[in-house]
């Protein structure tokens, strides 16, 4: 069983890197396309678009099959992403490529929660999603910086390819992980019913607290710091890599040692709050944005700690994980979608202040809500 688990922690990490990465890379890679900003925003919003409606699908499938499959399909989207950037030059190019990003994020992101906490680890469930967050976060970082330096040594081509071979990484360590129950995927109408049957009123209270601490962090690493660090701050990759890097991995490294500290739910909101000030200094301090970032690493860390344990308590009674999961999170997707194709062109007419003012404001929503739960 160690083994086993080790080898779902190399794949959680390599996937978080090798994701991180193209969240940095694929935005600054349009812009020196020469593709305007809020052109960027529609091609990115692609991906929340089709990730809600197939992950939708595949969590369904995986509660009737087992997710062996479903993580064989998102490895090789993956790989087939990376390819067709790599040799993109038209905008239905980008958009074919972001779509198979889609299929990988769906892919990933419906079956891990559930291979997850198929562990008995003794530890409850909240903390044991917390603990992977906290190792997703910190390679997410590390992808983040280092492929600001892959970018200013081997040119986007060259990065790419490094992406592309740790994608078949990637699918190796899938094909060796048991996570046990597979079978054949199979899309028919219980598929559907489990998607579309009823929920309680708590199960949406919670998704939208879910969805305003999630998109909050989202939409920074995957669209709004890029941009405004490379077209606003005017930082070289390396630096927009190191940028970057500090928030995730912060974020997973206070994750970790406020687990084992066992902090209270006051203190991880108070914590939490300091992200809403700090995201609105932002757009005033200029280059010295990198305080800033730290308080943002210590107070996402501390929500994600809350959402954890959220998401944990909203499925604690699902007998359909995978399929529980993927609907709670349809919100977080819309609002994705909305905001990235809305962002662009926001950015273009009043600059990015508003949008700073807006992730401020979800951070409030998140507090306002887990101080409910927190009760």
């Amino acid at each position: 069983m160690a083994k086993t688990v080790h080898t779902l922690i190399a794949i959680n990490m390599v996937y978080s890197f090798i994701v991180a990465a193209m969240g940095m890379i694929v935005p600054l890679y349009l812009i020196d396309n020469g593709m305007d900003i809020a052109a960027v925003g529609l091609v990115l919003s692609i991906m929340p678009l089709g990730f809600m409606l197939i992950r939708m699908l595949f969590g369904s499938m995986a509660d009737g099959s087992g997710t062996k499959t479903i993580s064989i399909i998102y490895s090789i989207a993956s790989i087939i992403s990376i390819a067709i950037y790599s040799v993109a030059v038209v905008p239905i190019a980008f958009l074919i490529a972001r779509f198979a990003e889609s299929i990988r994020a769906s892919g990933f992101w419906a079956i891990i929660r559930t291979d997850i906490l198929s562990f008995d680890s003794g530890e409850r469930a909240g903390n044991k999603l917390a603990f992977f967050g906290s190792l997703q976060r910190m390679a997410d970082g590390v992808g983040r910086l280092a492929i600001g330096f892959m970018i200013a040594y081997f040119a986007y081509s060259g990065s790419f390819a490094i992406l592309a071979a740790l994608s078949v990484v990637l699918l190796l360590l899938v094909l060796s992980f048991n996570s046990g129950k597979t079978s054949n995927v199979e899309l028919n109408i219980k598929t559907v019913r489990r998607i579309f049957s009823k929920r309680e009123r708590s199960f949406w209270f919670n998704s939208l607290g879910i969805t305003s601490v999630s998109l909050n962090l989202n939409i920074l690493l995957g669209f709004l710091l890029p941009l405004f660090a490379s077209a606003e701050l005017g930082f070289a990759p390396e630096k927009i890599g190191l940028l970057l890097a500090i928030l995730p991995v912060f974020s997973g490294i206070f994750m970790f040692l406020f687990l084992k500290m066992r902090l209270g739910g006051r203190a991880l909101l108070l914590f939490t709050f300091l992200m809403a000030p700090a995201l609105l200094l932002f757009p005033a301090v200029g280059q010295n944005v990198f305080p800033l970032v730290f308080i943002l690493a210590l107070g996402n860390g501390c929500a994600n700690i809350l959402a954890e344990c959220i998401l944990a308590d909203a499925i604690k009674e699902c007998k359909n994980i995978s399929t529980e999961i993927a609907v709670l999170h349809m919100p977080l997707r819309i609002s994705e979608f909305l905001f990235m194709s809305i962002g662009g062109a926001v950015i273009a007419l009043f600059g990015f202040a508003p949008l700073f003012f807006a992730c401020a404001l979800l951070v409030g929503g998140f507090v306002l809500f887990a101080k409910e739960y927190v009760k």
